[in-house]
């Protein structure tokens, strides 16, 4: 009687044969005369694993020689990341948990190859865990950083691992695009639902200064100009990333201040807020003395966009700097205005990085003023 044979071979998919005692499959695959396997419950799986397994990845991980990763990664934090932003650090550290498994590692070991093999753990770890990440862009920035560093600064011959082709492998789906560039009735009813007070004008005047939150939640007594009706942004509140509570007052993104031409609308605003601070507060906004915090602007703006039946459609507390760009442009026809508004850093002409707002931000601010006036009077007529 012929003893029937164990293991069938699969003649479609190389490298694979079935159990007939289990019903598993299993993989195996020779890498410089060695072979190794694995059973698999499903014939994908085992497909998966032939063509992306490297044995060389974990022994590097576990069997390193020479200066590992770890000690590379305590340096840089030590003698470069803590001379930076608390928020530039604040990320770098929230980003480093995906160098976890790469820490016993030899700095030598970590070749392209390794990155490849690396990576695509990761992305199936992600999968595995439903993460609602597009990609680990931002995590191949900093390690191309730490190792262009450490190129700098150790090893003048090393060759930075990190690739073009490690973005592409990286991906694990396309990014959602989410909306920013509300219109201006959309922006007229945004404001209509934010609840009066605080946090209405704190909207507004964030629409007209076209600024970062943290630039307004930034403002001082010190920025303000009345005679002059100006503003100047000088610097920016920013927050934890954990908890959102107020951690201090930085440098602006760009480096530099941004002077600001206060309209009629906006005039008010500033006063008002100069004039309902508690003594010893330089905030102009402020809860009860203290700095605001970020999770209340997001409520308050979110709030408001659910009122106003917007909240499918945006999020954010970034909306309204994106909105007066674009309203700006709409109104004026002047991609010169609407620079001059939005303050970007890369802008060309002189008098955009002079220590006066510019004609052209004046002219905005009052043009687009305007013609949120006569949309807002327009409205209120047809109600009537």
């Amino acid at each position: 009687m012929t003893k029937k044979q164990r293991y069938q071979k699969l003649t479609r998919y190389q490298g694979i044969r079935k159990d007939t005692q289990t019903g598993k499959y299993q993989a195996y695959k020779k890498v410089d005369g060695r072979q190794y396997q694995k059973d698999f419950s499903s014939l994908r799986q085992a497909i998966k694993w032939r063509s992306e397994f490297n044995p060389y990845l974990d022994e590097l991980i576990n069997e390193p020689k020479g200066e590992k990763f770890s000690v590379l990664l305590e340096k840089y934090k030590e003698l470069h990341l803590a001379g930076l932003k608390y928020s530039t650090q604040e990320v770098f550290n929230e980003r480093s948990v995906f160098f976890d498994e790469m820490l016993n590692v030899c700095i030598s070991d970590i070749t392209p190859v390794f990155i490849d093999s690396y990576l695509k753990r990761k992305k199936e770890l992600a999968i595995q865990l439903g993460s609602t990440r597009s990609d680990f862009r931002e995590e191949l920035k900093k390690l191309k950083a730490i190792f262009n560093w450490y190129r700098e600064n150790y090893d003048h011959t090393f060759i930075n691992p990190v690739l073009k082709r490690h973005h592409i492998l990286g991906k694990i789906k396309d990014r959602q695009k989410k909306e920013k560039k509300m219109t201006e009735e959309e922006v007229v009813l945004f404001f209509e639902s934010l609840d009066e007070g605080i946090w209405k004008e704190f909207a507004i005047l964030q629409f007209y200064l076209s600024a970062r939150v943290g630039e307004v939640a930034g403002l001082l007594s010190d920025c303000v100009d009345l005679k002059n009706r100006q503003i100047t942004i000088k610097r920016t509140a920013f927050w934890s990333r954990q908890n959102k509570q107020f951690v201090g007052l930085t440098d602006t993104k760009t480096g530099e201040s941004k002077p600001c031409h206060l309209n009629d609308t906006m005039f008010k605003i500033v006063v008002d807020r100069m004039n309902s601070r508690p003594p010893g507060c330089e905030f102009l906004f402020h809860e009860n003395g203290e700095p605001l915090k970020y999770r209340t602007i997001q409520y308050r703006y979110n709030k408001a966009l659910k009122k106003c039946g917007l909240s499918s459609k945006y999020s954010s507390t970034h909306i309204l700097r994106h909105s007066m760009a674009t309203v700006t442009r709409k109104v004026t026809g002047s991609l010169e205005s609407t620079q001059a508004v939005t303050g970007h850093k890369d802008q060309r002409l002189v008098e955009h990085y002079s220590v006066v707002p510019s004609l052209r931000q004046i002219e905005a601010v009052n043009q687009v003023e305007k013609h949120l006036n006569d949309l807002m009077n327009f409205k209120s007529a047809e109600q009537s």
